[in-house]
């Protein structure tokens, strides 16, 4: 194809760069859109958003969406692809458009996870890839979120008004494994009252490793929820952030990390 004649130049391939130096290019895009992917941290009406995302090599296989159907009604996905690197990014990415693409026009979660499970069963199982899906659609109009799991950890649901937290199980197998998805397919429901907060993530965060070799686990991640749940969302998550890091005693973490955290707002936010 023809470059245009005023294409910024210093994005253009020099002759004399190698391969290991366009590789480190390549990966440089890739992982500015895998990070575009990322929901941003909003507001919208009576929900606020956050998101953390760590890959543990610049791309990885996690990617959330939060999709308003209206101002009342929000579809909430997170996903984590098996394997790391430019394999996995890409199925995410592919992925992410596929849900943007049913968001719209689907009613109940069971029908998303069962649609996306034909897609990525046709489309890649001669890859060996398949992944871990939690999708949530929130009612505001009624307080309540309908959700359902596919082999992904489970969803923590502060409560306001118990003070207590409750994993929202993930009870289906992960998709693209199987082909007959839709008699296995089940679903939860619970109230998602004014104050309440929802933490989605994926598992490299429960699987951080401490330097003494202990696993985080989601009890750990409980607890930490727990301690700053009456926090502003982003503080909330930048400290639960923190906590991790301390956990792993400043080192890395060896997988891709990903939390999303939503609060359904009160009058007084």
């Amino acid at each position: 194809m023809t470059q245009p004649s005023n294409l910024d130049q210093s994005n253009r391939p020099h002759q004399g760069n190698t391969g290991a130096e366009e590789r480190e290019r390549d990966l440089r895009v890739a992982e500015l859109v895998h990070r575009s992917m990322i929901p941003a941290n909003e507001r919208r009406g009576d929900i606020e958003v956050v998101c953390d995302f760590r890959p543990s090599i610049g791309v990885g296989g996690d990617y959330a969406s939060v999709h308003f159907q209206d101002e009342r009604h929000v579809v909430v996905g997170i996903c984590d692809v098996s394997g790391h690197g430019v394999a996995s990014a890409l199925l995410a990415n592919r992925v992410n458009s596929f849900v943007l693409s049913q968001a719209p026009h689907v009613s109940h979660p069971c029908q998303l996870v069962e649609a996306l499970n034909d897609f990525v069963f046709h489309t890649f199982h001669d890859t060996g890839l398949y992944l871990t899906f939690f999708s949530l659609f929130i009612d505001l109009s009624q307080n309540t979120v309908v959700g359902t799991g596919c082999g992904h950890p489970p969803v923590l649901h502060f409560s306001q008004q118990t003070e207590r937290i409750a994993r929202l199980a993930s009870d289906n197998q992960p998709i693209g494994l199987f082909e007959d998805f839709s008699r296995t397919c089940s679903i939860l429901k619970t109230p998602f009252l004014p104050g309440d907060r929802l933490v989605l993530y994926t598992d490299g965060i429960t699987e951080s490793t401490a330097p003494d070799g202990s696993d985080l686990g989601a009890d750990q991640l409980e607890r930490y929820v727990a301690e700053f749940a009456h926090r502003p969302l982003e503080e909330f998550a930048r400290n639960i952030r923190r906590r991790v890091e301390q956990f792993r005693g400043g080192l890395p973490g060896d997988d891709d990390e990903l939390l999303l955290a939503l609060a359904h707002l009160t009058p007084e936010n």
